[in-house]
């Protein structure tokens, strides 16, 4: 759901008929909760949210909300640096969601201030939050 865009009644009614009719398992409403590529997006306000599952669920009764950050564990190749673009190239990343991939790689933040003297990272703020993504998607 994008604040202004998709979160209307009549959207959001739309979107519940599809669901209906396809019938899925589970289906999913979720929030921009990293720096989207547009800085133009934001999210909806939680009565819009409300909205949104209420008018959605009467009709697909597996809907999820997905609003909150889900940073998991990555991988490692054993080059820290590259690996971080690697997961940057896929989505932002939150400063302490870094911190704790390097350390499980067993290299320090030094890795960070490189990629970013190097310009190919940026440090950005969103909802309050310091992420870092890669600098040609810093859109924010």
């Amino acid at each position: 759901l994008v604040a202004g865009m998709n979160d209307d009644e009549a959207s959001l009614e739309g979107v519940a008929s599809f669901l209906e009719k396809v019938a899925p398992r589970r289906a999913y409403l979720a929030i921009p909760t990293r720096p989207p590529a547009d800085a133009r997006v934001h999210p909806p306000d939680d009565d819009a949210i409300a909205r949104a599952y209420a008018i959605v669920s009467a009709k697909v009764p597996s809907l999820a909300l997905l609003t909150g950050s889900d940073e998991g564990s990555f991988g490692h190749t054993g080059d820290p640096g590259d690996d971080l673009l690697g997961i940057l190239a896929v989505h932002p990343m939150r400063a302490e969601a870094v911190e704790l991939f390097l350390g499980d790689a067993g290299a320090g933040w030094s890795v960070v201030d490189d990629l970013v003297r190097a310009g190919r990272v940026k440090k950005v703020e969103y909802r309050g939050e310091e992420f870092f993504v890669l600098a040609a998607q810093s859109g924010v």
